[in-house]
């Protein structure tokens, strides 16, 4: 050796342009798998709180809806082997503008009103089980009512004059919109034959056995990665932005 040091020698334009290139690549790569697995994990979340809103809701309509035309046992009345009920004409007065006598379920715009006699135990105080919008006891003297409209991407329940959201945007879904259906007997064999749109409560009567409400349910964010169909009350729909849509159908027996 001569102690002398060899000549550094760096990248040329050439190598640095390559390697640039390389990086960029990389990067790029790297980037697209965030935001694929950012998607994917948005969509998942998307549809599990699509999954416990629909099982929440479903629950708590069927339990509201389950209280239509209910009316306690009258044991004091009773003097044969008929269940002691009154009827419903003896137990719903009418309701200008609203129910007539006897009428207990009624098709509103963009919604469904109910309504129900309470129930109590030997004390009589109400014992729980018929319950209105925000989850009060109804005893057996009062006569409950019970309005589910869709509104501003939010099912709401009212009771009187007050008013409780029962799923709304805060829940992380949108309630786009509500359609009722009476179930029809078409040949008296005590079963549904088919369901036809409810319209008021004139078209309600002994030939209809149930009430179904369809809901059509969407998530907040837009998820999917383009707008896609879904069916809502057996009608084909495209959805032009990117939300997951489903439709929740909740049937309930009626109480003749």
């Amino acid at each position: 050796m001569n102690g002398k040091l060899a000549p550094y020698r760096g990248f040329t334009l050439i190598e640095l342009m390559i390697s640039l290139v390389i990086g960029i690549i990389v990067i790029s790569a790297g980037f697209s798998l965030y935001l694929k697995s950012t998607a994917s994990r948005s969509l998942i979340q998307a549809e599990v709180l699509m999954q416990e809103n629909s099982y929440f809701i479903n629950q708590t309509l069927r339990q509201l809806l389950n209280q239509a035309g209910y009316r306690p046992l009258t044991f004091s009345s009773s003097t044969t082997l008929a269940l002691p009920i009154e009827s419903h004409e003896e137990w719903f007065p009418e309701i200008a503008g609203s129910f007539g006598r006897g009428e207990f379920v009624d098709a509103v715009t963009n919604g469904l009103a109910i309504r129900f006699a309470g129930s109590s135990g030997p004390d009589n105080t109400a014992d729980g089980t018929m319950v209105n919008c925000q989850g009060e006891a109804i005893a057996s003297d009062e006569i409950a009512d019970i309005t589910l409209t869709v509104a501003g991407n939010a099912l709401t329940c009212t009771s009187g004059s007050e008013s409780v959201e029962l799923l709304s945007e805060k829940d992380g879904v949108l309630v786009e919109r509500i359609a009722v259906l009476w179930g029809i007997d078409t040949d008296n064999d005590n079963s549904v034959d088919v369901y036809q749109a409810a319209t008021g409560t004139s078209e309600f009567n002994e030939d209809v056995l149930a009430v179904q409400v369809l809901l059509l349910l969407s998530s907040k964010q837009e998820v999917k990665r383009s707008g896609s169909s879904y069916v809502f009350k057996g009608e084909n729909l495209t959805s032009s932005d990117k939300r997951i849509r489903r439709q929740m159908t909740i049937s309930v027996q009626i109480k003749n």
